[in-house]
């Protein structure tokens, strides 16, 4: 079986309730790789959770696969092609003022690598939004 963590999922294992993040006790001298890794991206870490998690807004889950996007243009009448579901994931992130409700986005990984029409990746079109 295979898992993956995204960076929401770090973020959220490696904060506490007061967004800080767990330290080893003071009588353990010798650091894991792991906290190693992480500790040069704390303030970045710090920074999207709280970005992510700011009251009034929500996160976009459009992770969608192929598939359940596919079935869900089949339903209106569309063929399941990559175009498609490329218009489709632009009509969402293009939305007027979603950065207003809006403070992330979950992405499918085809999403990820996406551009729009004007070859605009939509990870660059989010970001520019704020999201």
């Amino acid at each position: 079986m295979k898992f993956l963590l995204s960076p929401l999922a770090v973020v959220v294992l490696l904060s506490d309730a007061s967004y800080g993040f767990v330290s080893r006790p003071s009588h353990q001298t010798k650091s894991s790789p792991l906290s190693m890794s992480l500790e040069k991206y704390a303030d970045e870490l710090k920074e999207t959770a709280t970005t992510l998690t700011r009251p009034g807004y929500g996160l976009l889950a459009c992770d969608e696969s192929t598939g359940t996007v596919g079935t869900r243009l089949e339903g209106i009448g569309m063929e399941n092609t990559y175009e498609n579901r490329r218009d489709w994931r632009e009509l969402l992130f293009t939305a007027p003022d979603l950065n207003k409700y809006i403070s992330g986005a979950i992405l499918f990984e085809e999403t990820l690598y996406q551009d729009n029409k004007a070859g605009t990746p939509f990870v660059d079109v989010l970001n520019e939004n704020g999201i």
